[in-house]
């Protein structure tokens, strides 16, 4: 069963938050969670683990199908008690590695997507058993975001959440070829050295007209390699090239 959470809108951009193991709630919002990941998430963490893409997939994931068709979404695996599968007694195991909605806690926002006419809203979370909203410590958002590493995660998430969350149709196609889109789809999101063993050959490289040194950091860069996999996914779905900003250029938008 997964936790009821309240979202409150943010009428200002100051909220009171502090987290610490002196609270007697330590580590209690890290259970029965509905968490999704992003391909930067999954990325991160497998890195972390020395995994490789699909056995982290595999080992600690669930598959999200609630809204597919069109898009197959991942989410964390909890334990069979209910708790995340990286708590441990003192905390999080892979704190500096964990994922964007961890990050972002206790804020939510009503979209990932920021654009000209697009303004991002924040929420907080209220949760009943979180004493750490009862604490005095301030914060600007923009400082919470800085301060807990999400823009680095922006750089990446936002590309993809700009995919899923289109408002652009698919084009219209049989069942089976949606399918395959979204076999693709899920692959050069979720399992990147999948989508670099089956993808990436000289004649990928030609078709799409990828750049010598782009060539050569996709295959040292999984960054590199995660932008171009967004890239490839314009181009399947929409039929589009270049679509998505690189997100090493993205730092002087923010």
């Amino acid at each position: 069963m997964k936790r009821e959470l309240e979202m409150i809108p943010l009428d200002s951009e100051i909220f009171k938050f502090d987290c610490h193991k002196g609270l007697s709630c330590f580590t209690e919002c890290c259970s029965k969670l509905d968490l999704l990941l992003t391909p930067y998430d999954v990325l991160r963490i497998k890195n972390r683990l020395n995994m490789d893409s699909k056995s982290f997939i595999d080992e600690y994931t669930d598959m999200d199908l609630e809204d597919y068709p069109p898009f197959p979404i991942l989410k964390l695996k909890m334990r069979e008690d209910g708790r995340c599968p990286f708590l441990r007694e003192d905390g999080c195991s892979i704190y500096e590695d964990r994922p964007s909605a961890c990050r972002l806690y206790p804020l939510a926002r009503a979209s990932m997507i920021v654009g000209a006419d697009n303004k991002e809203r924040f929420f907080l979370i209220r949760d009943e058993k979180c004493l750490g909203l009862n604490e005095e410590r301030e914060w600007k958002i923009k400082d919470w975001l800085r301060h807990e590493g999400v823009e680095e995660y922006d750089r990446f998430n936002f590309p993809w959440f700009e995919i899923v969350t289109s408002s652009e149709e698919l084009p219209a196609e049989s069942r089976e070829r949606l399918f395959k889109k979204m076999k693709a789809f899920f692959m050069a999101s979720y399992d990147l050295d999948n989508f670099k063993r089956l993808i990436l050959t000289e004649k990928f490289f030609q078709i799409y007209n990828v750049p010598p040194s782009v060539r050569e950091k996709v295959f040292t860069d999984e960054k590199e390699l995660l932008y171009l996999s967004f890239e490839w996914i314009r181009f399947v779905l929409y039929g589009k090239r270049g679509a998505v900003i690189n997100p090493m250029d993205r730092s002087q938008e923010m």
